[in-house]
């Protein structure tokens, strides 16, 4: 019987050695400069951290998922719908290797529109993915301390509202940074984190993109 156990035991772990790794899920993440990975105290020649967040998240779903980053600086979810350095075709209709979009705008919108026309573009961006087949997860920008900004909470409760109405996964990036203890310090400019605030909010992706990409990745080998 002892024999037959481990025969069982040992021909499971070879099966199990002789399955094909799961393709990498293809992710792509679209938003303004945060998710570019501007930083204001980089000494590189474009401003940019050495590892924006979205390579971080790549790197913290080891090796199970192939991350692009689409950010744009001073970009709005209206500016991604109109046009502009990149569309949202470039992004969502003509890459039809990309199984989930993470969407990540706010900071510019509060600045730049009112919340009702935020929430439209927002909608239509959500829509749009969806009708193209991707899984929708929504992110939170970071919290600003420029008075510039000072309606950015709005924008973030919309984000929030807008998850819950269409059922969508929500990295909770924006209240896990207030909770940080003086963490307008990760905030040089008010406005575009430090290398470890990038690493903290990728970390945080990470723990709700995971799942999901293990779900795409079971439901393709079934």
């Amino acid at each position: 019987m002892l024999k037959k156990v481990l025969l069982l035991g040992v021909l499971t772990s070879l099966a199990a050695c002789s399955r094909p790794a799961p393709t990498p899920v293809v992710i792509g993440v679209i938003g303004d400069s945060t998710t570019w990975g501007f930083s204001s105290i980089s000494t590189a020649a474009d401003g940019r951290v050495a590892v924006p967040e979205p390579q971080a998240l790549q790197a913290n779903l080891h090796g199970t998922a192939i991350v692009k980053n689409y950010g744009i600086n001073m970009s709005t979810a209206d500016v991604l719908l109109k046009g502009g350095i990149v569309t949202f075709d470039d992004v969502v209709a003509n890459n039809r290797d990309i199984g989930i979009v993470v969407i990540n705008y706010g900071i510019n919108d509060a600045l730049m529109v009112d919340i009702e026309a935020y929430k439209k573009s927002m909608r239509s961006l959500i829509t749009k993915s969806e009708t193209a087949g991707k899984v929708v997860v929504l992110e939170e920008p970071n919290p600003s301390c420029l008075a510039s900004r000072a309606k950015l909470p709005q924008f973030v409760a919309a984000m929030d509202a807008l998850a819950v109405e269409y059922k969508l996964a929500l990295i909770p990036n924006y209240r896990v940074i207030l909770a940080q203890p003086d963490w307008e310090k990760s905030l040089p400019d008010c406005l575009h984190p430090t290398q470890a605030l990038y690493l903290l909010k990728a970390a945080e992706a990470a723990k709700v993109i995971a799942p999901i990409v293990e779900r795409l990745q079971s439901g393709a080998a079934n």
